[in-house]
């Protein structure tokens, strides 16, 4: 927190948004995927899946429970969250770290047919072992990172892990951070992008680190419908008709802080 407040700070003083600072876009909007949490079973995922899709996305990311109670019911949420979406729509599955290490890779062969985007997350973060073994026997692109904290934290999962995809959260790590650990994931192959799923603030922040990574292909975009995800910051930042999000363009973050709604929020 404190590493986004002196970059934010330092571009208030320069009058540029932080992607500037960080060496420029290479894009100046994201296509952005729905991010939210499976449905009870298949039928329910499906209609959350065609919920976001009619609002403009062309990707949506379902997770955590209640994957992993079953295999039958694993398999049912994402034949739900595929048919949902629909075929020409992408899907992403995160497993919220639910498996055995062999589970995990009957889990990616058993998904293959419903051409996911990516599997996140489907083993204990420190799995680094298991990571290894899933990413060498999966064909669908591995994803994690999300609590991963530091680049030298990041550097086994990268190099011994060997996942596809680095997760990086910004709120875990600062910008400073984030810099360096994409460097090292994009200098070995590998995509990043961001993960995000709380307030305005870190959605500014992902977007001005993400905007300049040249392997960026997508951002997570919470869609929960919770207070402290919309009315943090004045700005919403809200998808376009493309289903695109763009970097804010203002001074730091370019975002404003609705002091009113902390102030409401805040524990005493």
């Amino acid at each position: 927190g404190i590493d986004i407040a002196l970059w934010d700070i330092a571009g208030k003083h320069h009058g540029k948004p932080i992607y500037q600072l960080l060496g420029g876009a290479f894009r100046k909007k994201l296509r952005a995927y729905a991010s939210i949490l499976f449905g009870k079973d298949g039928a329910e995922t499906c209609q959350i899946g065609k919920k976001w899709v009619d609002r403009g996305f062309t990707a949506v990311k379902f997770g955590w429970a209640p994957m992993g109670r079953s295999e039958e019911l694993d398999l049912e949420l994402v034949e739900g969250a595929r048919r949902g979406v629909g075929p020409g729509n992408d899907v992403c599955i995160d497993a919220g770290c639910c498996w055995d290490t062999i589970t995990a890779v009957r889990r990616a062969q058993q998904f293959e047919e419903y051409k996911i985007l990516w599997l996140e997350e489907p083993l204990d973060q420190d799995n680094i072992d298991g990571y290894r073994r899933l990413t060498s026997a999966s064909r669908i692109p591995i994803a994690a990172g999300e609590g991963e904290c530091g680049r030298h934290a990041w550097r086994d999962l990268i190099e011994r892990g060997g996942i596809h995809v680095a997760q990086v959260d910004i709120a875990r790590n600062g910008f400073t951070e984030a810099v360096r650990i994409a460097d090292l994931a994009e200098d070995r192959g590998l995509r990043v992008v961001n993960h995000f799923y709380t307030t305005g603030i870190n959605l500014a922040a992902g977007l001005h680190w993400l905007v300049t990574r040249p392997s960026a292909f997508i951002f997570e975009y919470c869609v929960e419908e919770t207070p402290i995800r919309w009315d943090v910051t004045k700005q919403r930042m809200e998808i376009d008709a493309e289903g695109c999000v763009h970097v804010p363009e203002g001074p730091g973050l370019g975002v404003d802080l609705n002091e009113d709604a902390i102030d409401r929020m805040r524990v005493r």
